[in-house]
């Protein structure tokens, strides 16, 4: 049944709400699957979280609500950041995975309030620090010229599109 709702799924990419009629049935078994595993602590409240923000996505998506999609990202990406920050503050979590999160929360909150400016610094602030990281990484063997460079070409084209 679920591989059907998927080929279903995939018939219906353009149409966001009757992709989430399709994908809300599954998400809420994953869902009700995620809670169990959690109780018996098989499944982190990361994991957990995330599978229930999905499901509150696709049931806005399915309502057509697009503000509401907005703030279910914003509050997901909050949510996120609460918890790196703590982890962060006890040395748990790396300064990468924390701007990650800070990153990805000013990002939604930019989005929700269609603040096309500062979607567009945060966007560009995030592809200069990613191309940090993998010049590091590169510099240390970890990953190739290619992942590099494709990265710095999506920092110029954002450059670009800023300067415009």
């Amino acid at each position: 049944q679920t591989r059907e709702l998927q080929g279903r799924l995939n018939d219906l990419e353009g149409n966001r709400a009757a992709a989430a009629e399709v994908r809300l049935p599954i998400l809420e078994s994953e869902f009700q699957q995620a809670l169990r595993l959690y109780h018996e602590k098989l499944l982190s409240s990361q994991q957990l979280s995330n599978s229930f923000w999905e499901v509150e996505l696709a049931k806005a998506n399915l309502a057509n609500d697009t503000t509401g999609a907005a703030r279910i990202r914003f509050q997901q990406a909050e949510s996120l950041f609460n918890q790196m920050s703590a982890l962060h503050d006890q040395y748990l979590a790396s300064d990468a995975d924390f701007v990650r999160a800070k990153d990805a929360f000013e990002l939604r909150a930019a989005e929700l309030q269609g603040d096309a400016a500062e979607i567009a610094r945060v966007k560009l602030h995030q592809a200069e620090a990613e191309v940090a990281r993998l010049t590091e990484l590169h510099r240390q063997h970890v990953v190739s010229e290619a992942e590099l460079n494709e990265a710095k070409v999506q920092l110029e084209v954002l450059q670009k599109r800023n300067s415009k």
